[in-house]
């Protein structure tokens, strides 16, 4: 019931999570070529869909969202460690 409320609020996903269309490939070598130099780099998340309809090939890639929470977890901790240190001081 609660995700039926979000959808109706027309909230949407963190723009980070999204998936970014690198480009459109007629054969699938060559968008798998793209893939491959594109998860050189290790932040990214890459992938290659088929389009049916214009029977091409998409390649898309995101930023690592485990990445992304690891990071979120040690800024909570160095904030912990922040609020302990200022709460021994008084």
């Amino acid at each position: 019931m609660i995700k039926n409320q979000k959808k109706k609020q027309g909230e949407k996903k963190p723009k980070s999570l999204q998936w970014t269309k690198s480009g459109t490939f007629s054969t699938f070598v060559e968008a798998d070529e793209e893939r491959n130099v594109l998860s050189n780099d290790e932040t990214l998340q890459v992938k290659v869909r088929r389009r049916h309809s214009e029977d091409s090939y998409t390649v898309h890639y995101r930023k690592n969202s485990l990445l992304k929470t690891k990071e979120k977890k040690i800024e909570k901790k160095e904030r912990a460690v922040k609020k302990k240190r200022t709460q021994k001081k008084r």
